[in-house]
């Protein structure tokens, strides 16, 4: 699969330079309001094109993967306090129940007589 990785980078390179060699005749970009007006080549235009939409991609996705570590931390905080009630509920010494049964039974023994 590397392999495989570094040959499809190996030929995407190079039918970019290819394509950059091709088309080196200029283009003209306005870049405000005012009419500004730029004459650069066609494949910086392509190239700038390619890297700032990389680099909003790498914007969204670092958001949401700092969002996600911070969601996950507050859910760990919160699974921790509930590990930590539950235990100190379980160190509680249980109710005795045996007197409650026998209560009961008793209670069922005069309404028998």
């Amino acid at each position: 699969m590397k392999n495989l990785r570094r040959i499809f980078a190996t030929l995407l390179a190079l039918g970019l330079i290819y394509f950059s060699l091709l088309n080196r005749h200029t283009v003209d970009v306005v870049w405000s309001l005012q009419g500004d007006i730029y004459n650069v080549p066609l494949y910086t235009v392509l190239f700038l094109g390619i890297f700032l939409g990389l680099l909003t991609a790498i914007w969204g996705t670092g958001f949401k993967r700092v969002k996600d570590f911070f969601d996950k931390k507050k859910v760990e905080r919160r699974v921790k306090e509930l590990e930590t009630e539950l235990d100190a509920l379980r160190d509680k010494e249980p109710h005795n129940t045996t007197n409650n049964k026998t209560n009961n039974s008793l209670a069922s023994e005069k309404d028998a007589q």
